[in-house]
């Protein structure tokens, strides 16, 4: 499972940037993390994370060196984190399992023709697509 989680933050932490966060209510300054998550009958585990770092941090050097961002590190999309993460993951020889994930990352087409290239099942969220008149879809392979 794929997901992302908005810490409260203050302005100055690493990565931060503003976002909506669900679970306050409210937009706020915040870090977000990108999660892997092993989920079988047995329970679940994370199994990775990653900081997203907004591209609004990534366009500025002087904001990354006062907050000791390595040099190597770049903007990378959410969706793109999930696929290293992934990849990692199956670098361990884990078990593939279906990859599930909200429509942050179902609705990006991108993300689910990689998901298709690694012969990954997968049952992703999409929001709807208003000229069609439909009002919740799911796209699974």
């Amino acid at each position: 499972m794929i997901d992302d989680t908005g810490f409260l933050s203050r302005a100055a932490t690493r990565g931060c940037g503003t976002s909506v966060l669900w679970n306050a209510r409210q937009t706020a300054n915040c870090q977000v993390a990108v999660s892997l998550h092993e989920v079988c009958t047995e329970g679940a585990a994370v199994l990775s994370w990653r900081l997203y770092l907004p591209e609004s941090w990534s366009n500025d050097p002087q904001r990354l060196a006062e907050a000791g961002v390595p040099k190597e590190v770049t903007f990378r999309k959410k969706w793109e984190l999930a696929l290293e993460m992934i990849d990692q993951a199956r670098e361990w020889e884990l078990t593939d399992r279906i990859i599930v994930a909200d429509a942050g990352y179902g609705d990006v087409t991108a993300f689910r023709e990689e998901l298709e290239k690694r012969k990954l099942r997968y049952a992703v969220e999409c929001n709807p697509i208003p000229e069609f008149g439909l009002s919740h879809r799911v796209r699974a392979n």
